[in-house]
């Protein structure tokens, strides 16, 4: 009983210093427990997302980005695969299956993904469950869709319902059926971009886009319009004043360079 109550008067000699240290320990426990729970809870999330993958193959980028944008749908579309690669890896003979997935475009402010059938027929989530339909089927035709059971019932679709998907920013309802006069500049800019970039063609020519914009405006249009090139596949030949701009660039070439005349015997 002495030890006791000599210990139970030190500890109250020091009970700031003794506060201070419950503290410390209470804190580090909460710190391990929330570390544990976040761990534990990405696992089951992961787990309940896809399982019976392998593999997730990607053009050149970070890994987590290419693991949260096709898996978890976070972040932002990186640069596609050409199709001959993809058939590459299909056609290997250590593996079974591969599905194609194309990401980047939007409706009603809903990520779309680009695939085939074979994404109905090999994706699993949980522990090894199919694809379940709500209503209808896998889609058959070019221009038929599949969309999640919850945002059916939010966007009040039926089977049958028209859908018109939105790239490069382009989301706002019935913007697809206004004259091109009454779009904003910006918006007009990005029409111009999609048309441009229609068929991803080996070089896009862009003169004086960014003129008519804005600061802000015109700093996304162009992260925007880079993004979209590089995922086509397309190079980009910017023309443009503003020297402030250079630095987005891979190259850059003076115009007064450019228009340097040729000596005389060079020309013909």
């Amino acid at each position: 009983m002495y030890l006791l109550r000599l210990a139970f008067r030190s500890l109250l000699n020091r009970r700031f210093s003794a506060l201070l240290t419950v503290l410390a320990i209470a804190l580090s426990v909460t710190l391990l427990l929330g570390v544990e729970k976040i761990r534990t809870e990405a696992r089951a999330s992961f787990a309940s997302t896809i399982s019976g993958t392998d593999l997730i193959v990607g053009p050149r980028t970070g890994s987590v980005q290419l693991l949260l944008y096709s898996v978890f749908r976070i972040g932002n579309a990186s640069s596609n695969m050409h199709w001959d690669s993809f058939q590459k890896i299909a056609a290997h003979p250590r593996v079974d299956w591969a599905i194609p997935i194309s990401l980047g475009d939007s409706h009603r402010g809903f990520k779309v993904m680009g695939t085939t059938g074979d994404y109905f027929t090999h994706y699993r989530h949980g522990r090894d469950r199919q694809l379940v339909f709500s209503g209808g089927e896998a889609f058959a035709d070019l221009y038929d869709a599949v969309i999640g059971a919850d945002i059916a019932r939010e966007l009040n679709y039926q089977l049958g319902s028209e859908l018109v998907l939105a790239h490069l920013g382009l989301n706002r309802a019935g913007l697809e059926r206004q004259p091109v006069t009454e779009l904003s500049i910006g918006q007009q800019q990005r029409v111009a971009a999609a048309r441009a970039l229609i068929g991803s063609p080996e070089l896009v020519i862009a003169d004086e886009p960014t003129s008519a914009l804005d600061a802000d405006t015109r700093e996304a249009f162009l992260q925007l319009l880079l993004v979209e090139c590089q995922a086509a596949g397309s190079s980009l030949l910017f023309v443009s004043h503003d020297a402030a701009l250079e630095s987005l660039f891979d190259r850059s070439l003076s115009l007064r360079e450019l228009n340097r005349a040729a000596p005389a015997q060079e020309v013909i």
